[in-house]
């Protein structure tokens, strides 16, 4: 007998895989397909390369549905529950409402986005993105989230960069004594 297949989430990988483990729990059967695709080579799949769709048997597409609203209300309701009451409009601690912390947090994606594209040119970019991180998460009254990683990423792009010049280095030495 085929079985045929209703698609009941489609987003990004990850949260199509945290669903398909609630739908499991509860005994549904699910599939996503072509996931090994998007693993290896995830723009093959086409337009959405970092998006799946998670498959349900037709016989369980409503019962996987209801199931998937209740579990949402269920997190809907535990985020209302653990808000802080004592959060006021004006909070230091709102990022949306600290410009400076909000631009030091900027430069700290960008200093990691800097390791992973264009090496080793941006790593020189990273590099120098980083001092200036450093400098205005200085002026900062605490370190902002995430300080002690970018801080890691910036030091291993220094690093990656006097490993390219020593390698510079040395090539230019045996080409001059060839």
């Amino acid at each position: 007998m085929i079985t045929t297949w209703t698609t009941v989430h489609a987003g990004p990988f990850a949260q199509v895989l945290a669903v398909q483990s609630v739908l499991e729990a509860a005994g549904i059967e699910t599939r996503i397909p072509d996931a090994m695709t998007k693993v290896v080579d995830p723009f093959v799949t086409g337009a959405n390369p970092l998006g799946a769709r998670l498959e349900v048997p037709d016989a369980f597409a409503a019962e996987a549905r209801a199931l998937l609203e209740s579990s949402r209300a269920e997190a809907a309701a535990a985020r209302d529950e653990t808000a802080p009451d004592d959060f006021e409009e004006g909070d230091d601690d709102d990022p949306a409402e600290s410009p400076a912390l909000a631009n030091v947090q900027r430069l700290g994606t960008r200093v990691g986005w800097c390791l992973i594209c264009l090496p080793p040119f941006g790593w020189i970019l990273g590099a120098l993105l980083w001092t200036r991180y450093a400098r205005e998460a200085a002026e900062l009254p605490a370190p902002p989230p995430g300080y002690e990683r970018v801080r890691r990423l910036g030091s291993l792009q220094v690093a990656l960069l006097a490993g390219c010049a020593l390698l510079a280095f040395v090539a230019a030495v045996v080409l001059a004594m060839t």
